[in-house]
């Protein structure tokens, strides 16, 4: 899946809500990480995408986890 979204500056409620999806995804993955983490026996959560991958290629049953590529031009609007 694949978007893009322009213009941003002339739409501060698109920023802010650009910030809080990104936000949400960023804490789903994180969650995500953590249930592998404990389902394959980790002290913890899993380090990244990269470690999660690795358990899966070792036969873990983990679901696929899709990368996330996000490309920001003119950050300093999405971080105000």
């Amino acid at each position: 899946t694949a978007a893009v979204v322009t213009n941003m500056e002339e739409e501060a409620e698109l920023v802010s809500r650009m910030g809080e999806v990104l936000t949400g995804e960023l804490d789903r993955r994180q969650s995500i990480l953590r249930q592998a983490g404990m389902q394959v026996g980790a002290a913890g959560a899993l380090s990244g995408v990269a470690e999660y991958e690795k358990h899966r290629e070792r036969g873990a049953d983990l679901p696929p986890l899709p990368t996330l590529f996000v490309v920001v031009d003119e950050f300093a609007e999405l971080l105000q």
